[in-house]
């Protein structure tokens, strides 16, 4: 425990090199670091917050279930770093709040959020489209041309 708080406090010191050269020495912890790390999401200061979503997507021991409640953080920062690790973590659990998202007011998360659903697949979001009514799926073509982002919808034309 001693060395996962010297490490988190190297992660969340307000120099950026220390911070990254931290990221490698928490990933060796392995899955023993991770409750440390969600801990941390929740810290008041956005960068410590955002510092631990950047070692959460470093790590092939985050669930996506990790990262799904960090797209509605407060900061919009925090949010484009939870779209931009669920694109290294992409499950259909994910599709849901990815789609909310869309519409979020920071262009960057919304952009990520778009990218981090073509990571999931056109197969798996084919499922969940078969599911949605006509007004839904004619509001997920609204939201994914408002980004940009066709190849999330391509499958459907």
């Amino acid at each position: 425990m001693v060395e996962i708080q010297g490490l988190l406090a190297e992660l969340i010191s307000g120099d950026d090199a220390r911070a990254e050269n931290s990221i490698p020495a928490i990933m060796e912890l392995g899955m023993t670091a991770i409750p440390a790390l969600r801990d941390l999401t929740r810290d008041e200061d956005v960068d410590s917050r955002w510092w631990a979503v950047r070692a959460l997507a470093a790590s092939p021991h985050t669930r996506t279930d990790d990262l799904i409640p960090l797209l509605s953080d407060s900061a919009p920062e925090v949010r484009a770093a939870a779209a931009l690790a669920l694109c290294d973590h992409p499950h259909e659990n994910a599709i849901e709040v990815l789609i909310k998202s869309l519409a979020d007011g920071d262009p960057l998360t919304a952009g990520l959020a778009a990218n981090a659903l073509v990571k999931i697949g056109s197969h798996r979001f084919q499922v969940c489209w078969r599911s949605w009514g006509w007004r839904r799926q004619a509001f997920v073509f609204w939201l994914c041309a408002r980004c940009q982002r066709s190849a999330i919808i391509a499958p459907f034309r």
